[in-house]
C-alpha cells in the first residue's frame, strides 16, 4: 500500500500517458474490489494485470487463500 498519497500524485503527474492512482491494501478484498471497479470506469476495461504487491505471505502460492494473511 502506498504510503504517501502526495509522492505517488508527484509520480503519476510526471508520468506520460493516463495513469489512475488507487492506493490499495492488497490483503483487503473489499479495497481490491474498488480498485478494480475505478479502473473500469476510468478505462473500460482491465487488458493487462501485472501484480508487483507483496503482502508477505510466508507460504506456496498455490496453498494461499484469500483469507490468509
Amino acid at each position: 500500500m502506498v504510503r504517501d498519497v502526495v509522492r505517488l500524485a508527484t509520480l503519476a503527474d510526471d508520468l506520460s500517458g493516463e495513469v489512475l492512482t488507487v492506493p490499495t491494501d492488497i490483503t483487503a478484498p473489499q479495497q481490491v474490489n474498488t480498485l478494480i471497479e475505478k479502473a473500469i470506469a476510468e478505462f473500460g476495461q482491465i487488458d493487462i494485470l501485472v501484480n508487483v504487491a507483496d503482502a508477505g505471505i510466508l507460504k506456496p502460492y498455490n496453498s494461499v487463500e484469500p483469507s490468509t494473511r
